[in-house]
């Protein structure tokens, strides 16, 4: 059975307990102590030192239908575009490219968060601003969703990474 479980610090020592008892399969990097594991022994699990609480993973459920109709692609399919032969920049800074949805169709990475990429990150605010309209514009020209610009849904000053994907 799968668990998460909070620790009051996440310390090698807790590690190697819970390591004795279960099988960790995740360490979380985003929320701070917290820990997926595999135990058949989840009471013991729960009487470690440094364990604050600890409940049952559930499984979450991919609804592919939803997440289409929330960003507009079944519209942009309507109108008779499903990019064939458009390539799309993903610029963004949480995409786990060993993920199997992706990992087949990266083409190229870049990192933006070297020194040879601070003359880009350096420009002021507007000039990101227009930067990313003039994506957004280009993508809007080839049938993707207007609504995208001005949603915050592209942030210049977190754009670290571009991933271009075919």
């Amino acid at each position: 059975m799968r668990y998460i479980v909070e620790l009051e610090e996440l310390s090698a020592e807790v590690l190697e307990n819970l390591k004795k008892n279960s099988r960790i399969r995740h360490i979380f990097s985003l929320i701070d102590n917290t820990i997926a594991l595999e135990t058949e022994n989840v009471e013991r699990i729960k009487e470690l030192r440094g364990v604050r609480r600890v409940y049952e993973s559930g499984k979450a459920k991919l609804m592919l239908h939803d997440a289409l109709n929330i960003i507009g692609i079944l519209d942009v399919h309507n109108r008779g575009f499903y990019g064939d032969g458009v390539w799309i920049g993903v610029i963004d800074s949480g995409i786990d490219i060993s993920d199997p949805l992706v990992s087949g169709s990266i083409i190229l990475e870049r990192d933006f968060t070297s020194a040879s990429a601070a003359l880009l990150l350096s420009v002021d605010d507007s000039d990101k601003r227009r930067t990313i309209d003039a994506i957004l514009g280009t993508a809007e020209d080839k049938g993707f969703p207007k609504w995208l610009q001005g949603q915050g849904l592209i942030r210049p000053d977190k754009a670290l990474e571009v991933i271009l994907c075919d």
